[in-house]
């Protein structure tokens, strides 16, 4: 072999071409559940404002996230984010969404459901982000959950105490919020609406809400119509304890339904 064709040992190798996106840096927003109506609202907010992360649960999810101009990830596939990144993670969704109202529950599908969000949420929590904020959206039911909506308030109890047990264990560091509302409306009230109409909190106050708590690193229950409903709660729980009500084992009362603060998606 010539001189003219021996390779110079001396030459540096070619770069080697990236094979995948590059890790997300700086500031960034990441939704998990944006079709939700607070994720919507959470996410035309965040959208112009900065990097917005928005996470897809499959192809319909993907097809009506596109026009949203934020970045779509898929579920399923861990989020990179690189050492200067400074994360808020809002988790608007997580579990069951709505409460059964007497359908018979698939807890087979939602508890594959819930293991891949939080698998999702164990992704960023492991990653090198530089700072991570969590916000968990949960339900005022969570916290005293009556005859007729055990299956969900326990849902939202055990999706929060895993988040929970993730941010201890994997970043100790990382705040973690956790928002308990009532009834949730579209438009903010107004005198001419029913009373409980106007004791609720429409989204676009709760989005404002969220955003705050991941700021501030506050959980609290939100919405008058929330306190209202704990309070009268923690009375007849009070009251049963004092007073045990026989066991029945008849399914639970239209008016226990009806008493019951809604989340709306």
């Amino acid at each position: 072999m010539s001189q003219a064709t021996r390779p110079d040992a001396t030459r540096a190798p070619d770069p080697v071409p990236p094979t995948g996106p590059a890790p997300v840096s700086g500031p960034v927003s990441v939704v998990v559940g944006p079709r939700t109506r607070l994720g919507q609202q959470l996410v035309q907010r965040l959208a112009p404002a900065g990097r917005a992360v928005v996470v897809s649960r499959g192809s319909g999810d993907a097809s009506a996230l596109a026009e949203t101009g934020a970045e779509i990830v898929p579920a399923d596939v861990p989020l990179e984010l690189g050492p200067d990144a400074t994360v808020h993670l809002y988790v608007c969704a997580l579990g069951p969404v709505h409460p059964t109202d007497g359908a018979a529950p698939d807890l087979a599908a939602d508890t594959s459901a819930a293991d891949r969000d939080l698998a999702f949420v164990e992704s960023v929590l492991r990653s090198t982000a530089a700072d991570v904020r969590v916000v968990l959206v949960s339900t005022v039911i969570a916290l005293a959950p009556g005859a007729d909506r055990r299956y969900y308030g326990g849902w939202k109890g055990l999706v929060e105490q895993q988040v929970r047990t993730l941010v201890h264990d994997l970043r100790p560091d990382a705040g973690v919020s956790v928002l308990y509302p009532g009834r949730l409306v579209d438009g903010a009230p107004n005198r001419s609406q029913g009373l409980a109409q106007r004791l609720s909190t429409d989204y676009g106050r709760l989005a404002t809400i969220t955003q705050r708590a991941a700021v501030r690193g506050t959980s609290r229950v939100v919405g008058l119509d929330a306190r209202l409903w704990l309070a009268r709660r923690l009375l007849s729980l009070t009251w049963a304890a004092v007073r045990p009500a026989p066991l029945s084992s008849s399914a639970p009362t239209g008016a226990l339904t009806s008493s019951t603060p809604r989340r709306g998606r």
